[in-house]
């Protein structure tokens, strides 16, 4: 039976290598093929494209031993990623992103709108890999946080990687709110014991920007990875809430963060 495969998005640049550079990494743990996706705008450039892909995928399995396949399509990032994803049932899409540029410090990244139409989870990167484990993974949970149903995923990723998970759980003094946060955090305690991961706690409960602490903590672990949930944007709050937390997907130490939609009908392993 084949593994399902890990979907890396191609544009021949810098940051795209880097996402190839990463699916290789998870590949070699996991067992699972890389499909490498380039988008074009219409069919005349395909056979194009296609050969310079191959170039690729030579050069990838000359340095790495694994050559991944091809898919060439029309159409655009917003809708045609997650359309691909889904017809290929990929475990996983690791896409390269050079974060926040202009305006879109303000309105939000290109990467959320990517984000939300896929039921496999995204592998986001600024940076190659720094090392073969992910050592140290980071949790932030609130009382937004709807992170229960993906447990699996972060417990698999530690199992393989043998991580250490970091919960770093936002206390706001508010009863209501901290309730939902502390339900959340207790549900992934319990996960993580069972399954005999190691496991810290970090508590935020002052005044200051808990995303912008969550990068602060990022930085003073020496992280490897971020997980966080994206949220359907249905109001003004939803929206300006989910724009901070666009601030760790483009954090200023180029650490991968694994962006999970919340699907509560949806369990997702690697």
């Amino acid at each position: 039976m084949e593994l399902l495969p890990i979907l890396v998005t191609w544009d021949f640049t810098n940051v795209s290598a880097h996402a190839l550079e990463h699916a290789v990494r998870m590949s070699n743990m996991s067992g699972k093929n890389i499909v490498l996706l380039h988008i074009i705008k219409n069919n005349n450039s395909e056979d194009t494209v296609f050969e310079q892909l191959k170039s690729v995928s030579k050069e990838c399995k000359r340095k790495h031993g694994i050559e991944p396949k091809i898919i060439v399509k029309a159409g655009n990032i917003f809708t045609t990623i997650s359309e691909t994803a889904n017809n290929i049932q990929a475990k996983l899409i690791v896409m390269g992103t050079h974060g926040y540029s202009g305006i879109q410090k303000i309105i939000g990244s290109r990467v959320k709108r990517v984000l939300s139409k896929s039921n496999a989870p995204f592998f986001i990167v600024q940076a190659p890999p720094k090392q073969i484990y992910l050592k140290r993974i980071i949790f932030p949970i609130d009382s937004n946080t709807e992170m229960k149903e993906n447990v699996s995923f972060i417990i698999n990723l530690a199992n393989l990687y043998r991580s250490e998970v970091i919960i770093f759980k936002n206390i706001t003094n508010n009863l209501k709110f901290d309730f939902k946060t502390n339900l959340t955090s207790e549900f992934i305690v319990n996960n993580l014991q069972s399954n005999k991961i190691y496991y810290s706690e970090q508590i935020h409960n002052d005044r200051t920007n808990f995303y912008k602490a969550a990068i602060d903590l990022v930085g003073k672990k020496q992280a490897d990875l971020i997980a966080i949930t994206t949220n359907e944007v249905s109001s003004l709050k939803d929206y300006f809430y989910d724009t901070a937390k666009q601030q760790l997907v483009a954090n200023c130490h180029k650490v991968p963060v694994i962006c999970f939609n919340p699907r509560r009908d949806n369990i997702h392993t690697i």
